[in-house]
């Protein structure tokens, strides 16, 4: 599976400046939910990539602040795993929420203020477990 989702060009041009991350973070957000609203998650899928790598490489960079960008990183991961579970992906959906635990984790050994870290981290746990469960529910209750 993979968490690349911008083209090598793309990539290259928007991590040149951190004020490009944060406004294309926006817009694709923006872009996802009006295809969430729409019932065109397959549509929205895109979008919500661009915006998970976005996130990842302002986590990264720490940019506007440290907590902004793992919060965005969280909700990004989350509503990333959710799209890969309404497509009834569950693989992709519990890769990118592990992929996203462990960035988290990594992110709280590098960290000296590991607060909103381990809050963030908890939700991608709940939200596992949740999904998790709900999952063994609907697969039970189809054999």
């Amino acid at each position: 599976m993979k968490l690349n989702y911008l083209c090598p060009a793309h990539r290259t041009w928007l991590f040149s400046d951190n004020e490009k991350v944060e406004y294309y973070w926006h817009i694709w957000m923006d872009t996802a939910d009006y295809f969430c609203q729409s019932n065109a998650i397959d549509q929205a899928l895109p979008y919500l990539g661009y915006a998970f790598e976005l996130a990842e490489y302002a986590l990264t960079q720490r940019y506007p602040s440290h907590a902004t960008a793992t919060h965005r990183f969280t909700y990004s991961s989350l509503l990333l795993a959710m799209a890969y579970q309404y497509q009834l992906d569950t693989d992709g959906q519990y890769y990118i929420i592990e992929q996203a635990q462990k960035r988290l984790e990594r992110e709280i050994t590098a960290s000296k203020s590991t607060e909103h870290v381990s809050l963030c981290l908890r939700q991608l746990t709940i939200n596992s477990e949740t999904t998790t469960s709900s999952h063994r529910v609907r697969h039970s209750a189809l054999h």
